[in-house]
């Protein structure tokens, strides 16, 4: 997924990805499925919450590789509890009862190479910052609210949906 975001990215700004409809729920239920397999040893309740049923017409494969970058840092900082992919009528919600992050890490947090725990062997510190720019691009922010011992929400917004 690192690879296919960085050939995005790397595009002139006027060459985008193919566009076509899709099933925001389809890809989501496909990420979600992927990443049960990131928690295969862990007492984390994965859970899809499919409240609506958007289209968009734009690149099925940069909404999946967002998304695959959140539910993997969902899963990675999750030692218990549970991780909730909420499909919403304009946006995605991945919610989790990790380790969550300090002000001053969510303040830092889309900076490329930033890892808040850097004692940690997964990851490089480009996850977030490749959904940031992702999102930049192709019109869908990405929110991330976060609190230490609480866990972190992130949410990719889209304004044109189609239901």
């Amino acid at each position: 997924s690192v690879i296919d975001a960085f050939l995005i990215l790397a595009r002139e700004a006027d060459v985008e990805p193919q566009r076509e409809e899709f099933s925001v729920r389809d890809v989501v239920a496909e990420e979600v499925e992927n990443a049960r397999a990131l928690l295969a040893d862990k007492p984390v309740e994965l859970v899809l919450a499919e409240l609506a049923s958007p289209t968009l017409f734009a690149a099925p494969r940069v909404f999946a590789v967002m998304l695959r970058n959140l539910l993997a840092n969902a899963c990675t900082f999750t030692e218990r509890g549970r991780v909730e992919v909420r499909v919403e009528e304009d946006r995605v919600v991945v919610a989790d009862t990790g380790i969550g992050m300090s002000a001053d890490a969510l303040q830092r947090a889309f900076d490329p190479f930033y890892r808040a725990e850097p004692d940690r062997i997964t990851g490089k510190g480009m996850g977030l910052s490749i959904v940031r720019r992702l999102g930049d691009r192709f019109g869908w922010p990405v929110i991330l609210d976060s609190q230490p011992g609480r866990g972190t929400v992130a949410t990719i917004r889209f304004g044109k949906a189609r239901d």
